[in-house]
């Protein structure tokens, strides 16, 4: 039978032979609406090993929603943290630069800075209404990562009551006239999950309809390991494995009213983790000293359906730099500016864009599956270096070729060798060296990074690093004594749990402990800034004031640069009478943390011992106009004007 646009012009050739008008012609169809972009939704995983899902042939996990989530999308294999550090590698994740691009190499005295453009900020000025939920202060909005969020939901502040008298007797009851607050510097996955359902809710129902894109942080299997039942008493033996399966439960709690929305259809979700664990292998407990796969192996799993074929596995090695490039190419906008990352959209298998139909204009187009030689991959971590004083490590990935850099370099096929057991330096030192050069040139093509983002931590945020197990960096390229090179962190190691274990046992107030703790560490390295000023302090605690000022002094000579260890050395001459030099130390402090309340309340009250009315005048002037309601600085002030 013909069509009616075949059967049309036939019919007016006849109504016009005779003399009638001519048929209507039919309505061409109309074109199809142009498919709105997907929503975003970005889960990322701090301190999950991808060794530990099920999806990655972890036998013993528990996570069925993201082994549901690899079946129905896409698994990566041999993704790649760039720092083992939640910070840095946030801030990589969201603007597809390496740590020396964008400037963030540690969790403390660095912030993401304005000039660095963000995933939100692009997808925000393309019509995405964007918010994120954090789980814990190391992500704090003031360390920049808020870039391109309409709302940033973070860890606030919380009350924090004081026993009242009859509750100091034995009684139950609390003083409301005691109450202050305390920060909240991490929170439970329930918590986070609540917020971001709360901030769902809020994004899907927004008038004029569009876009979103949500970011989610879960902390918890960030030690100490406290999973709450039933996962403490199932994981009893394996309490990290506890707290993931918590972190599955509570992240398909999220999954299931993305679907109850009728919006899975048209999500794309990332799961992606930040850093690995230790656990222990090569002497690691937690993470930041090493660059192992154990602390940079992480998942990365990507699920959109109609775009991304279920149950494919990319084979990698991919950089979490490559995240954000993919993710913009999959929801067809335009790529970041100066991304250094590389998409992989073509390899999760139909590929492309469910928005524009294709790669997105000049979008990279290297990936795992193009068949090209492998694209060198990098990681870092001045942790070592900025805490300890031993030397930072750099790693570069090349397929499953991987050097790790340190005074004694380390050189590593993953593919025969994937728990990196064998160290071939010694064995292929052509090869060694070739990697080295190929690093040296790689890391002086990714820098650049805009000299604002040091920005100097000041005391409360270090005070939250600390709660959250970090030690707080000390220092940048501290000096060994004698003029010696840097410690190998294969050789310091050991040391770095009798360090944090002196710190424990000094904040509380066992200083004979802490003692004992730090005497095996300066015994191997006696140059170490750390254990030298810690101990000062103890032995000045226990009256050992000579030998405990010292240390200190030595602590601030070999590490000047450190805030900290100018405080320590600083109380402790003002508490030995010795007020001008005490002054000397504090206004040293000041000068690295010029926010510091501690401090400029410290220089004020030496200033006032060692006789300078005026100066010390000034100092508690500054303090009470940056803080009001600094209770102490007022006092100070007034037994100063009180002074004849």
């Amino acid at each position: 039978m013909p069509s009616v646009f075949r059967a049309a012009p036939l019919a007016a050739a006849l109504a016009l032979s005779l003399g009638l008008p001519p048929p209507a012609l039919p309505a061409p169809p109309p074109a199809p609406a142009p498919l709105a972009p997907p929503h975003l939704l970005v889960i990322t995983l701090d301190t999950v090993r991808a060794d530990r899902l099920g999806a990655y042939g972890h036998a013993a996990a528990a996570t069925p929603r993201l082994d549901r989530l690899a079946r129905e999308g896409a698994l990566v294999e041999g993704a790649q943290a760039v720092a083992p550090l939640t910070l840095p590698a946030h801030a990589s994740l969201f603007t597809g630069l390496y740590p020396p691009a964008h400037g963030v190499r540690d969790n403390a005295d660095f912030v993401l800075p304005a000039s660095v453009t963000t995933l939100a900020e692009v997808l925000a000025a393309r019509g995405y209404r964007t918010a994120a939920v954090v789980g814990a202060a190391v992500l704090a909005r003031t360390q920049g990562l808020d870039q391109g969020f309409a709302s940033y939901d973070e860890p606030g502040m919380a009350p924090a009551e004081k026993p009242s008298a009859a509750a100091g007797k034995g009684a139950a009851g609390k003083s409301p006239a005691s109450a202050t607050l305390r920060p909240i510097v991490e929170r439970r996955a329930s918590e986070v999950t609540d917020r971001a359902l709360a901030a769902l809710d809020r994004l899907a129902s927004s008038k004029p309809a569009g876009p979103f894109f949500l970011w989610v942080h879960y902390f918890d299997p960030h030690a100490e390991y406290a999973p709450p039942e039933p996962y403490r008493a199932r994981f009893k033996s394996s309490p990290y494995d506890g707290e993931i399966a918590y972190v599955d439960a509570q992240l398909g709690r999220l999954l299931d009213a993305l679907a109850a929305k009728g919006l899975a259809g048209r999500t794309l979700i990332a799961v992606v983790g930040d850093h690995g664990e230790g656990l222990g292998e090569h002497g690691e407990s937690t993470h930041g000293v090493f660059l192992y796969e154990t602390t940079l192996a992480v998942p990365l799993l990507l699920k959109l359906p109609g775009t991304i074929a279920a149950g494919v596995r990319v084979p990698g090695p991919v950089s979490q730099v490559d995240l954000a490039p993919t993710l913009l190419e999959l929801l067809g906008a335009p790529p970041l500016p100066r991304a250094q990352g590389a998409s992989f959209a073509a390899s999760l298998g139909r590929g492309g864009s469910v928005a524009a139909g294709g790669r997105a204009p000049g979008a990279p187009a290297a990936g795992p599956a193009t068949g090209s030689a492998p694209r060198p991959l990098y990681s870092e971590t001045l942790y070592p270096e900025r805490v300890y004083g031993w030397a930072p490590l750099f790693a570069l990935r090349s397929g499953a070729s991987k050097l790790i850099d340190a005074p004694r370099p380390e050189l590593y096929d993953l593919s025969a060798d994937p728990r990196e057991r064998k160290d071939l330096a010694a064995a292929e030192p052509a090869r060694l060296r070739e990697r080295q050069a190929e690093l040296a040139r790689l890391r002086e093509a990714l820098g650049g990074a805009d000299p604002a983002a040091e920005s100097p931590s000041d005391a409360e945020r270090r005070a939250q690093l600390e709660a959250l197990g970090y030690a707080a960096g000390r220092g940048t390229g501290a000096a060994r004594a004698g003029g010696a090179p840097p410690l190998d962190p294969k050789d310091g190691i050991r040391l770095e749990m009798a360090i944090e274990d002196g710190r424990q046992a000094l904040v509380a107030g066992r200083p004979d402990d802490a003692l004992a703790r730090l005497a095996p560490v300066l015994n191997a390295d006696p140059g170490n800034a750390a254990a030298l000023s810690l101990s000062g302090v103890a032995l000045f605690s226990t009256g050992r004031r000579d030998e405990g000022l010292a240390r200190l002094a030595r602590a601030v000579e070999i590490a000047g640069e450190t805030f900290e260890y100018r405080v320590n050395y600083g109380a402790a001459l003002y508490q030995a009478r010795r007020a001008a030099p005490a002054v000397e130390q504090y206004r040293a402090a000041l000068a690295l943390q010029p926010e510091s309340s501690e401090a400029r309340y410290a220089l004020a009250a030496a200033l006032y011992a060692a006789g300078d009315r005026e100066g010390a005048l000034l100092e508690t002037r500054a303090l009470l106009a940056a803080q009001p309601g600094h209770a102490a600085g007022k006092k100070l002030q007034d037994r100063i004007l009180a002074a004849p």
